[in-house]
């Protein structure tokens, strides 16, 4: 759903890239992810923090329901970000789930600066990904640094996204898109 008074502010130039596209550039992040969250843990605080992060995360009573709590901490940390750093209101906000790659997400219909949607798009990497990972690492807490490796992976899509539009200024007014991973920049 778009809304077409947008249209009427100016020409805006896509700075996005399919959903295809952002799942598969997000898989070949997880190695280098994995690599760089797990290493320093092991290094650190052995193997064996590892192996019981792992074990504690993967638990099925615990691995089930936090998925489910943590896509929706994730999406809803995106809205939070558009509303606290775009100055968007809830009414300019929409959630699905996009059915090629059955990737949940959170959208915002209202122009915002991109500095602002910068910060909306990689708010759920720092909260559930790289604070948990860097607690993990200080305090020898596998689960915790497995935990913020393994949702550093999931927003590596967000990562992706972020990338795709990283050149552009932040004062620029720009649009998420409304079907896509990214925004659209106004022009002139």
């Amino acid at each position: 759903m778009h809304d077409d008074s947008v249209d009427e502010i100016g020409e805006w130039r896509d700075v996005s890239i399919s959903m295809d596209r952002a799942v598969f550039q997000g898989a070949l992040l997880f190695p280098i992810i994995l690599l760089t969250g797990l290493a320093p843990l092991v290094a650190l605080w052995g193997w064996a923090t590892v192996a019981g992060g792992f074990r504690t995360v993967f638990t099925p009573w615990y691995f089930f329901p936090g998925l489910v709590a943590t896509v929706i901490v994730h999406e809803g940390l995106h809205a939070i970000g558009f509303i606290a750093f775009g100055r968007v209101g809830a009414a300019g906000l929409h959630f699905g789930v996009d059915r090629s790659t059955l990737s949940p997400y959170a959208g915002c219909r209202t122009p915002m600066r991109a500095r602002a949607y910068r910060g909306a798009v990689l708010l759920p990497a720092v909260v559930l990904g790289v604070v948990p990972l860097v607690w993990g690492w200080v305090l020898g807490v596998g689960w915790l640094g497995v935990l913020g490796t393994l949702q550093l992976c999931a927003a590596a899509g967000d990562l992706v996204a972020y990338w795709a539009f990283r050149a552009v200024p932040g004062g620029r007014l720009v649009l998420d898109h409304p079907e896509r991973v990214g925004c659209r920049v106004l022009d002139g």
